[in-house]
């Protein structure tokens, strides 16, 4: 997809299933993953394993037509944005959040769902709003009617959604801490 000069040289966004060796971007995804989760530690190894599954692995994996990289002029991954367009309330593969099912009137208004993480460096330079338009264009020609992405109340990337179209549809608690699901209609 087309570059977009910034700080960074041209920035570009790719498709996760255009780049052949996108494995060894790997290790790029993660630093960015966890460097902006508000999970900072974990009880264990496999703990850290299965919120990475959760919440990057599984999209990566399964959904790398969904998976769209911004990179500078050199190749550096700077931020990301996966997700899935299925109805997460009605989608077996999303059994294990139980938020979904709460959620479920509103998914089937907004089925496509999404992850989105910048580095630090690559914040307030519009990389954001790009990685999200191309996956709101993505989910519109694959038959979603909407989008949404969940969120903590409190979370500092609400602005962020906003200004992208999103709209807060409801706030519910999960495990003792209100989210609010946000949505935009394609």
């Amino acid at each position: 997809m087309a570059g977009k000069a910034s700080e960074f040289g041209v920035v570009s966004i790719t498709r996760l299933s255009e780049i052949a060796d996108w494995r060894r971007l790997e290790p790029e995804i993660d630093a960015i993953f966890f460097a902006a989760s508000a999970t900072k530690s974990f009880a264990s190894p496999a703990v850290r394993k299965t919120f990475h599954e959760c919440w990057l692995g599984r999209f990566l994996e399964r959904f790398p037509d969904a998976t769209f990289l911004a990179r500078d002029g050199q190749g550096a991954v700077l931020g990301y944005i996966t997700g899935a367009l299925a109805d997460p309330a009605r989608e077996p593969l999303f059994a294990d959040i139980g938020y979904f099912q709460q959620l479920a009137t509103l998914t089937a208004r907004f089925p496509a769902h999404l992850h989105i993480n910048l580095g630090a460096a690559a914040r307030n330079l519009g990389i954001g709003g790009r990685l999200i338009e191309t996956f709101c264009d993505h989910a519109q020609k694959n038959g979603a009617r909407g989008v949404h992405a969940v969120t903590s109340e409190a979370s500092r990337n609400r602005s962020f959604y906003a200004r992208m179209g999103f709209v807060c549809e409801a706030t519910i608690l999960w495990g003792g801490h209100p989210l609010v699901f946000l949505a935009r209609p394609l």
